[in-house]
């Protein structure tokens, strides 16, 4: 098991979010983005070019069936892509670790 699994879920720059997978996006500029579903919360995951290659090349085989661990940055959404429909849409995680736990 990752070590971070030890650390609380939450601080106030980094955060570890368990679940599910949602809808899967990649952006104009290779960003993946997926929000990790579990019974309280969504906050958007994002996977940026600069968290490298395997991160993101695993992150695009992702499935919603998967149960998943993300652990990363939290950081403001960009202006225009907050969704004041959801507790957790102001900000991401820009993803820095990511297990697959079931597949």
């Amino acid at each position: 098991s990752p070590s971070w699994l030890t650390l609380p879920a939450c601080s106030a720059s980094f955060a570890a979010s368990f679940g599910w997978p949602g809808a899967t996006s990649a952006q104009p500029s290779m960003k993946i983005c997926a929000p990790i579903c579990s019974a309280t919360v969504a906050p958007l995951v994002a996977i940026e070019p600069e968290a490298g290659a395997d991160l993101q090349a695993q992150a695009r085989e992702l499935r919603n069936e998967y149960v998943v661990g993300v652990r990363g940055k939290v950081a403001p959404r960009l202006a225009g892509k907050e969704n004041p429909k959801l507790k957790t849409g102001e900000v991401e995680v820009r993803a820095v670790e990511l297990v697959v736990y079931n597949a």
